[in-house]
């Protein structure tokens, strides 16, 4: 215990704030890592006298060792530093994805026409990376969450517009993981069902009455 805290004072930086939050944010900035990748410890709370009272925290902090998936962290690093936007990442496991989490000055270019650049980057990552147990997710200011709730609405009320008219409906087009949620939505609702068409990675997702097509 006491060598591994010994060589991690060798590699932690000090950093001040006038809170805690302010100098772990500080230390974030300067090894451009979120706060999960990084350790910290306090070293000093202390209220200077400059006029008038003002509170300092200062910490030691240093890059998380043994990290899960050093050869994706590898890979995103390497790529962000010749990448011309400035952004920063950090990684997340769930149940069924890894989810990497972009962040920074730049971030909200990676939303641009329905995040097509955030989706190009994740269709990437999970090609080169295809041998990890688990599926790639890029995300960026919750986009990820916001883009469910919005497809299962629309979903819903094709849905409801089949059941009313018999008529298929046709959404437009979706990566596989979105005509996913639309397809195990779909399932959940009596008298319809639905289907993908096309060809490539983006196709569209046909809603219709289960009841019409028996028939035809």
């Amino acid at each position: 215990m006491e060598e591994k805290r010994k060589e991690n004072s060798q590699a932690a930086l000090e950093f001040k704030g006038r809170n805690l939050e302010e100098a772990i944010k500080s230390a974030e900035r300067h090894f451009k890592q979120h706060r999960s990748n990084l350790e910290y410890r306090v070293v000093a709370e202390k209220t200077r006298l400059m006029g008038a009272k003002k509170k300092e925290v200062v910490i030691q902090a240093w890059i998380r060792s043994n990290q899960s998936f050093p050869e994706l962290r590898e890979f995103l690093n390497n790529f962000l530093r010749i990448f011309p936007l400035k952004l920063e990442f950090y990684l997340r496991e769930r149940e069924t994805t890894i989810d990497v989490i972009f962040n920074g000055q730049d971030r909200f270019f990676l939303l641009r026409k329905e995040a097509s650049l955030l989706n190009a980057i994740q269709h990437v990552l999970n090609k080169v990376f295809s041998s990890l147990p688990k599926r790639i997710q890029c995300d960026c200011n919750n986009y990820r969450k916001k883009r469910e709730r919005k497809i299962i609405s629309l979903a819903e009320k094709a849905a409801e517009k089949v059941v009313q008219t018999g008529e298929k409906e046709v959404l437009g087009l979706m990566n596989p993981y979105e005509r996913r949620i639309v397809h195990l939505r779909i399932n959940q609702i009596p008298g319809v069902s639905s289907e993908s068409i096309g060809d490539g990675f983006y196709k569209r997702v046909v809603i219709f009455s289960i009841s019409s097509r028996e028939n035809q």
